[in-house]
C-alpha cells in the first residue's frame, strides 16, 4: 500500500465527486485510482485537504465524462505546508492550497 503521499500515482484516475465544506475549510475528493501501476482495476480513494486557504477548479464536465473510461486525471503535483496542490485533468485543473492532505484507500464509497 501507499507509503508516502508523493508515491501516489493518479494518472488515469477517475474523479467521482468533490465536496467543499467552506465553514470547516475542508475539500474532499473521491476518485477511483490504481493502487499500483500494474493493477487491472481501480480502487476507491478519498483525498481530504484540511485548513484550505483556496480552491480553484477549471473543468469541462463533458470532456471529463467522455474521458472517464480511460481516466480523466492526467497527473498531479502534491504540495505540503500551505503550498498549492495541482491535479491536472483531461480538460482542466484543480488547484488546492491547504495545510495538509490525507489520502485513504476505501473499500467502497
Amino acid at each position: 500500500m501507499l507509503k508516502e503521499i508523493n508515491e501516489l500515482e493518479l494518472h488515469d484516475a477517475i474523479i467521482k465527486s468533490t465536496h467543499i465544506n467552506y465553514e470547516a475549510k475542508v475539500v474532499e475528493i473521491k476518485m477511483v485510482a490504481y493502487v499500483n501501476s500494474n493493477d487491472a482495476s481501480r480502487c476507491p480513494l478519498l483525498m481530504t485537504f484540511s485548513d484550505v486557504e483556496s480552491f480553484h477548479e477549471i473543468s469541462n464536465f463533458r470532456s471529463l465524462d467522455k474521458n472517464s473510461f480511460a481516466g480523466n486525471v492526467n497527473y498531479w503535483i502534491p504540495a505540503f505546508d500551505k503550498n498549492t496542490t495541482y491535479i491536472y485533468l483531461s480538460d482542466g485543473c484543480l488547484a488546492i492550497q491547504a495545510t495538509s492532505i490525507d489520502v485513504r484507500w476505501l473499500d467502497s464509497f
